[in-house]
């Protein structure tokens, strides 16, 4: 991929003071003339691929007086799309923050990222176990809600991401930014992490790309009903399988008969797979394209 070296994305700071910086107000890139000699202290944190284009990721550590007097920086969780980045760049920012996550990418990143989307999630520096859940969440909902409720671990790290069986053109123009903060604020008060590096990504993100070289040994998934029964049909399924501990199911007003076949069928493709089907729950009803298409 060819990299756009004129152009960057450099944070500053640390936890709920993680900041951007900002070449001028609502652009999320920064001139490379204007950082070069910032850099010689900088991590590199890795790229984000941009109209392909790969953008480097910086952070500065202990800068701060100097970028306040040469340029504007501002706390992630204060930034508003639309006002301090352009509007479709939030998605940018989700994935420029993904790199913080060094379990994501098989290395230790000991730069916080705000509590907010962070927590303290203790789980991962026990070299414990994780559950991914993850969804299109557009937009979140009290069904979403009940599946974290009704899980029995809390060891959660939730994935908005994009949906690879649907087309993802009629969401370019979602504020990505704004939707990720308010899955935050909606969960602010739980024990689970909110991952934004797959957020807005304009194509399917299979799991399989991420989910094996996730740092930790036992990775399991938190699948609502309808995800479970096509289960067998995602990408690189067999691979995916061989390294997922335990499957979650949350009903769905399926028939549980239909539940329990589909459990034989992967318990006899892949016998080392735990399966547990949840409780029933009062939202299974709800759904994220119901309620966009009661609000179009």
């Amino acid at each position: 991929m060819k990299q756009a070296s004129h152009r960057l994305i450099i944070f500053t700071g640390s936890g709920d003071q993680l900041s951007l910086v900002q070449f001028e107000k609502g652009n999320i890139f920064y001139p490379y003339e204007f950082a070069e000699n910032l850099l010689k202290t900088a991590t590199y944190m890795g790229e984000i691929n941009v109209s392909s284009y790969d953008i480097p990721v910086y952070h500065l550590l202990g800068c701060d007086l100097v970028l306040r007097r040469e340029r504007p920086y501002v706390p992630v969780i204060e930034l508003i799309e639309g006002q301090d980045i352009s509007l479709g760049q939030g998605a940018y920012l989700c994935w420029a923050l993904g790199l913080f996550w060094g379990e994501f990418y098989s290395k230790k990143s000991e730069i916080l990222l705000p509590h907010l989307m962070a927590k303290d999630l203790q789980f991962l520096k026990n070299d414990s176990k994780v559950i991914f859940f993850g969804g299109s969440f557009y937009p979140w909902h009290k069904g979403h809600s009940e599946c974290l409720n009704l899980c029995p671990d809390d060891s959660i790290i939730v994935v908005p991401d994009s949906n690879p069986w649907k087309d993802q053109s009629s969401q370019i123009d979602q504020k990505y930014w704004e939707r990720f903060k308010e899955i935050c604020c909606i969960l602010k008060d739980t024990p689970y992490g909110i991952f934004p590096g797959f957020w807005g990504m304009p194509k399917g993100n299979p799991t399989v790309k991420w989910f094996p070289s996730f740092s930790l040994n036992k990775k399991s998934l938190l699948l609502g009903a309808d995800t479970f029964l096509g289960l067998l049909k995602w990408t690189n399924v067999e691979s995916l399988l061989q390294v997922v501990d335990r499957v979650y199911v949350v009903p769905r007003l399926i028939e549980k008969a239909a539940l329990l076949e589909q459990k034989e069928k992967i318990h006899s493709l892949y016998p080392s797979i735990k399966i547990d089907l949840l409780n029933s729950h009062p939202y299974e009803h709800i759904s994220s394209t119901a309620i966009r298409d009661a609000l179009n």
